[in-house]
């Protein structure tokens, strides 16, 4: 497989995105910058960001239109009222250029999930919140090292 690099050494992210597993199926939950998006990435964000066959911790790595998604999976406590289930799955993507190595943006989501997981923070409530502040970190032209 050929190797895709960086154009830049900056990080950037044209979307920050979260879906998660309702009783309904995969739902888009947010999606920033707060923008209307077609019909039809709304499916695709729900469809490909998640597969049925989904476990705790899953990178996914997809095209969406013209960009690709980089998404990790978690397993979170369940955020529906009246749900039978006590767990249900989140995924946290971003949208990225395709010419972008989608290595790190896999390795920033992973971390981010893992250290909330630690603290005991891992919620829909949590997830929701850090979308907005991921994209504008991202979005900072930090370097990479």
């Amino acid at each position: 497989m050929k190797s895709i690099k960086n154009f830049s050494n900056d990080f950037q992210a044209r979307a920050v995105f979260l879906t998660g597993m309702t009783d309904f199926g995969n739902e888009l939950l947010h999606f920033h910058p707060e923008v209307k998006i077609s019909e039809e990435i709304d499916r695709e964000l729900c469809l490909k960001s998640m597969p049925m066959a989904c476990q705790d911790g899953d990178v996914m790595i997809t095209h969406i239109g013209d960009l690709q998604a980089v998404c990790v999976t978690r397993l979170i406590p369940c955020f529906e009222k009246n749900s039978f289930k006590t767990e249900t799955f989140a995924t946290l993507g971003l949208l990225i250029p395709q010419n972008t190595n989608p290595v790190p943006y896999h390795k920033i989501l992973s971390n981010l999930l893992n250290k909330y997981e630690q603290k005991g923070k891992l919620s829909k409530e949590i997830l929701v919140d850090s979308v907005p502040k991921l994209y504008s970190v991202l979005n900072k032209k930090v370097k990479i090292k």
